[in-house]
């Protein structure tokens, strides 16, 4: 997994990847003050993120990534994965998961 700074290029594959699949789940997620770290995460299918404000590490299994607005990033959900460090809050971000069909 790598941070794409090239937002075109992701939409390309999150676009790609949802009309494969029979499964898409769309996520607003803010974190503010009161949130805690969850590096914990762990499901099927991929999962795209886009940051829009803030400023985190995020963590994806034995690695982590420094996100900063613009940011995105794409990458398998079954491995442990979230928010490790939330250094500039509010931070807000979109989450798109996708599962195959079975």
């Amino acid at each position: 997994m790598s941070i794409n700074r090239n937002i075109p290029i992701a939409l390309s594959v999150l676009i790609t990847s949802a009309i494969a699949c029979g499964f898409v789940e769309p996520y607003l997620v803010t974190l503010t003050d009161e949130a805690e770290p969850s590096p914990n995460f762990q499901h099927t299918g991929m999962e795209f993120l886009y940051l829009l404000n803030g400023e985190m590490t995020y963590r994806y299994g034995d690695r982590t990534y420094e996100l900063h607005p613009g940011d995105a990033i794409v990458f398998d959900a079954t491995a442990l994965h979230g928010p490790e460090v939330l250094k500039k809050r509010p931070i807000v971000y979109l989450s798109v998961v996708l599962n195959l069909r079975a």
